[in-house]
């Protein structure tokens, strides 16, 4: 539950006919970002950590991105792309709500997808990644030039090639973590020098 200080409201986000469930959490106070969550129900849980962005200064975003049949088809890599399509409604959609920098965020496969959107995507100002699954053509990482946020394990960190073709353009700043927890996460992102 967030606490008294966060409002916290499920909206709809339309695109013609298409409406993308999701939940708004903003604290009172200026904002240093609005995350905005590449969320994907086969994935881990995103809730506890945008609460928990939430006692730090930072509005978020969790949307429904795919609907169950979709979470599991047999492409993982058309996946990536739709969920980044979905992403760019849900990013303009916070842009239009608050000022704050709009920063996605993703894991594993997601954060495929929020690399993909960051590259089509001019309201996007940062992405953060945890452990991307980098399962993506190589043009799409090519196309990011916002600053990237890279987190991984130590024991699973991506080959440095993929991370170097991030970096031709835009700033990777890579963290290796021994562990995932939410309070890791949380102090990495709010730690993390963010595009102003």
């Amino acid at each position: 539950m967030p606490g008294a200080t966060t409002s916290e409201e499920r909206v709809e986000v339309r695109s013609g006919p298409f409406v993308i469930d999701a939940v708004w959490r903003e604290p009172a106070g200026p904002l240093r970002a609005a995350v905005v969550f590449a969320h994907d129900p086969t994935c881990q849980d995103d809730a506890p950590l945008a609460a928990t962005l939430a006692e730090r200064s930072f509005a978020s975003l969790v949307p429904d991105l795919l609907k169950p049949a979709e979470a599991h088809g047999p492409d993982p890599c058309r996946n990536a792309e739709l969920i980044s399509q979905r992403l760019r409604m849900t990013t303009r959609w916070v842009e239009r709500r608050c000022s704050a920098p709009v920063v996605v965020l993703g894991r594993k496969r997601s954060a495929d997808a929020a690399l993909i959107a960051a590259g089509i995507a001019p309201e996007i100002r940062a992405v953060v990644a945890i452990t991307p699954m980098f399962d993506l053509p190589m043009r799409f990482l090519e196309r990011v030039t916002v600053p990237v946020l890279l987190i991984e394990t130590l024991d699973a960190a991506s080959p440095a090639s993929r991370v170097h073709a991030i970096g031709q353009v835009g700033r990777v700043d890579r963290l290796l973590l021994p562990s995932l927890s939410t309070e890791r996460l949380a102090d990495s992102v709010s730690g993390w020098r963010l595009p102003g």
